[in-house]
């Protein structure tokens, strides 16, 4: 890769996660899926098309390792995580306040957190199940 490529894909990388390491989190007022999600009746309604879609289209996905780019406070993963309970998943960000956020609403061993934009995250673990919602 280029250099000028490399310093481009860096600065992108640092101004999503000041974004949401702080800028959105103002906004925000620190609960990040409310905001995104509920605080008015049109994103409630966008929320309910979402789970309605992913519903329809993970059921007759079966898995038992998935990794969870951009998982930010956990939306998806937790609609996942109530449909294979049993599964390990990596949940990887590059924001460690969605981290936070995500991790204040759960404890689970099966659950592990990673702080990291995708690009710089080496896969070490084979994974059977890969989602991605709006971060790539």
């Amino acid at each position: 890769m280029e250099t000028s490529t490399v310093k481009k894909e860096q600065s992108f990388n640092d101004w999503v996660r000041d974004f949401y390491n702080s800028d959105k989190q103002v906004s925000a007022k620190g609960n990040y899926e409310h905001f995104r999600w509920f605080s008015t009746p049109k994103k409630r309604r966008q929320h309910e098309q979402t789970t309605r879609s992913l519903t329809f289209h993970l059921q007759d996905v079966q898995f038992k390792n998935c990794l969870d780019i951009g998982c930010g406070p956990g939306t998806w993963t937790f609609l996942l995580l109530d449909k294979f309970p049993e599964a390990h998943f990596t949940c990887l960000d590059i924001s460690k306040e969605m981290l936070a956020q995500f991790q204040s609403r759960v404890n689970n061993p099966k659950i592990d957190f990673v702080v990291s934009a995708f690009i710089d995250f080496p896969i070490q673990t084979k994974y059977d199940f890969i989602f991605c919602s709006r971060s790539i």
